[in-house]
């Protein structure tokens, strides 16, 4: 038996949803971490705005938003976070459309792209209800058994969870906020390994503390006699489970708990009631071989989702000549950058 889910209407369905970096969940947190935020909504649209400041400027930032359910609701959610803005003295709008809104419609409205995505404009997307179909294409009672997931999942990857369950890694949900130490300790691992650079620890901290008591964000953690050695942060609104933060010791890489781990994420996805697992960012799927996520999008790809997209961050200027100096400005940084690279090869 297979799944049989129409893909398109799933994605659709995904991406129309309200993201998790728009629930009110996620303005507990900034708002516990000392962030200003501005919340409003109308016919077929809602957002939530963050307003940031930095040295050159201050901006109203829609993550993954707004949310709208037609172009011209997306219009409306502009029109009216335009309005905050020059209300609140700010230089511009950042936003990032998740659906039916294209390049050619945001330029028309006056967007200009943005120097760089703030969030992943790729992302990998597991439809994981448990609706079955037999032999004739009927659907069957819905089953909570997860083999079909483990079908799905490339073979290097089967093999690797198999691995995991030889040599003893057991895996655990967790929604105590004490627990964020144990992702903590494999996140400085990862960092110190490839260079990357989380966030700070409190940031994290403040996470755990804001999200994981409503458990609208927990953990899962790998352990092998008992000690955690892969772990990862979700983000939950209930229908969508999101792979927002991951980490693993060095100590123990051979043994691949990251892949372990992730299967049995997709499974608990799957058991408390969610519809989709999203992986939360992804290389382009015409990146070139060099590009800095193609690792772990690979790895994101093994559990047999697909790539989705949206079409970036995008920016609205509400002070047109403040914003074109702060755009002429980051050239200039860019370029001194670039030439101050290559002069160390």
């Amino acid at each position: 038996m297979t799944q049989d889910h129409d893909r398109a209407q799933v994605t659709d369905d995904f991406l129309g949803r309200q993201h998790f970096l728009q629930s009110e969940q996620w303005e507990h947190f900034q708002r516990a971490r000392g962030v200003e935020t501005l919340r409003a909504s109308g016919d077929g649209w809602s957002y939530l705005g963050l307003i940031e400041s930095s040295r050159m400027n201050k901006r109203l930032y829609l993550p993954y938003g707004p949310t709208y359910s037609s172009v011209d609701a997306f219009r409306a959610a502009i029109d009216d976070a335009s309005k905050q803005a020059k209300e609140h003295h700010l230089d511009y709008i950042r936003v990032e459309p998740r659906h039916d809104v294209s390049a050619q419609l945001l330029e028309s409205m006056g967007f200009v792209r943005s120097h760089k995505d703030i969030q992943p404009p790729y992302t990998v997307m597991n439809d994981v209800r448990p609706v079955l179909v037999n032999e004739d294409n009927e659907a069957q009672v819905p089953s909570n058994g997860n083999d079909d997931l483990m079908a799905g999942a490339k073979s290097m990857v089967r093999r690797l969870v198999r691995k995991c369950e030889r040599a003893g890694v057991e895996y655990r949900q967790s929604f105590e906020v004490e627990d964020v130490e144990h992702f903590l300790e494999t996140i400085h691992d990862v960092s110190d390994r490839t260079g990357m650079h989380p966030h700070d620890d409190d940031y994290y901290r403040d996470m755990a503390r804001a999200l994981f008591p409503s458990h609208a964000a927990g953990m899962f953690l790998a352990e092998l006699d008992g000690k955690p050695i892969a772990s990862i942060i979700f983000f939950s609104d209930g229908h969508v489970m999101s792979y927002a933060h991951a980490g693993n010791l060095s100590e123990y890489r051979k043994i691949s708990p990251s892949n372990g781990l992730a299967m049995y994420a997709l499974r608990a996805a799957r058991t408390s009631g969610h519809e989709i697992f999203d992986f939360f960012g992804a290389a382009p799927e015409d990146a070139p071989e060099d590009h800095p996520w193609q690792g772990f999008t690979r790895f994101k790809l093994g559990f047999g989702g697909e790539r989705v997209s949206t079409v970036g961050t995008w920016e609205l200027p509400i002070k047109r000549v403040k914003y074109a100096l702060y755009r002429q400005a980051l050239k200039v940084v860019e370029s001194r950058t670039e030439r101050a690279a290559g002069g160390t090869q």
